[in-house]
């Protein structure tokens, strides 16, 4: 099928999913349809344009699978492990360098994370690279509630705008659980 679609990236906690269908998933399986399920709930219906699952990551189960038949993923991979799925977040959506993502999901300190990219948008500002440090700024936007570069909040989620990464859980419950649903907004 053809049609223009939009992608997010849907950051969830396994808490919330649990609370959410009462009960808790023992496998990676049995967590990506309660995510997908608990993801479609939280958006809504949608007629056009529809929604559709593309791909699920977790850090629990530090895996991630790729479910749809029909639409590309921007973000998660087959069986690729919880770190390569956000350093991919980090650099699409916001031009964070390998090294400094690396850095940051090794010991996730915000404030050097502040302080790298600062250095990087300078860098890029003296390179005249003002797409680049727009980026970067925009990665830091939400990074005190969400824990993590360039997820923005829940309330600015839209079918519409670019491919883009939304925080939808009700509060940063730390590491450990956290779930990455990508969905992609399609237009037929």
């Amino acid at each position: 099928m053809g049609g223009y679609c939009i992608n997010k990236a849907l950051l969830l906690d396994e808490r919330e999913i649990e609370e959410y269908h009462d009960w808790q998933s023992d496998s990676f399986e049995e967590l990506w349809e309660a995510a997908a399920e608990f993801a479609g709930d939280r958006l809504g219906n949608w007629d056009n344009p529809w929604v559709e699952i593309i791909g699920c990551a977790s850090e629990r189960f530090n895996t991630s699978e790729f479910i749809s038949c029909e639409k590309h993923s921007l973000w998660v991979e087959q069986d690729r492990d919880w770190t390569e799925t956000l350093t991919k977040i980090f650099k699409s959506l916001g031009s964070v360098e390998h090294q400094i993502a690396a850095r940051f999901l090794k010991n996730p300190d915000q404030d050097r994370l502040i302080q790298d990219i600062t250095a990087q948008i300078a860098s890029a500002i003296h390179q005249e690279n003002f797409c680049n440090a727009r980026a970067l700024v925009t990665a830091l936007e939400n990074l005190r509630l969400a824990g993590l570069p360039c997820f923005r909040n829940a309330y600015q989620l839209t079918s519409g705008g670019n491919d883009d990464a939304y925080d939808l859980r009700q509060k940063d419950w730390g590491a450990g659980r956290r779930v990455i649903v990508e969905i992609a907004f399609v237009w037929e």
